[in-house]
Order: C-alpha cells, then sequence, then structure tokens
C-alpha cells in the first residue's frame, strides 16, 4: 500500500503530483524489504526527483530491488549496471558493504 501511495504522487493519480511525497511513500516500503518500492526508490535517487541524485544510493536500492527473483528484478539489475557506468570504483565499494549489512526493517 505504501508503494502504491507513492505511485499515486509520482504521477499525479488524483493528486497533485508531488515527488517529496512520492520519495517518503517508496521509502517507507522500501526499508521493509519491497522489491517494486526499491526499485522506484533506485530511480528516483538517479533521476534526483524529490530528493537529490545519489548515484550509490541509486544502485543500492537498485541492487536490492534485484536481490529476489520476481518480474521487477530483472529490469532493476540492468538499470543498476547501467547507473554502475557512472560510478566511481569507491562509490560501488561503498554501496556493496552497505548491500551485504542491510536488513528491512519492521512494519509500522
Amino acid at each position: 500500500a505504501q508503494n502504491n501511495l507513492g505511485d499515486i504522487y509520482y504521477y499525479g493519480d488524483g493528486v497533485t503530483k508531488d515527488f517529496v511525497q512520492a520519495v517518503t511513500w517508496f521509502r517507507l516500503a522500501a526499508d521493509q524489504g519491497y522489491p517494486d518500492a526499491q526499485h522506484n526508490l533506485g530511480e528516483v535517487y538517479f533521476n534526483g526527483e524529490g530528493i537529490s541524485r545519489d548515484l550509490e544510493e541509486a544502485h543500492f536500492w537498485l541492487s536490492l530491488a534485484s536481490a529476489e527473483w520476481n518480474t521487477v528484478s530483472a529490469a532493476a539489475g540492468e538499470f543498476r549496471d547501467q547507473v554502475a557506468s557512472f560510478m566511481t570504483p569507491e562509490q560501488i565499494e561503498h554501496s556493496l558493504a552497505r548491500i551485504a549489512a542491510w536488513k528491512p526493517s519492521a512494519s509500522p
């Protein structure tokens, strides 16, 4: 439901388009391990929509989204690889270390 609210704000579906609100809802769902929200959050970090552009964050969230086999994972993995082509080796290393340590949060 949180990811869906993010989509509603991202696309302005029945509400005024609001990237900041979209990021807030995507983050809540992504932190709980929802791959669609992780993919969405990776995209907004890459594009800098509602949040400062951050390649490490984009790589991090897209990597998490691609870790589980589902309909989102292949697209997330391809986009993550594109993001990595803009990153330094140090940025990639930092992202990979965060991925290894990441655990989903409990539902609110």
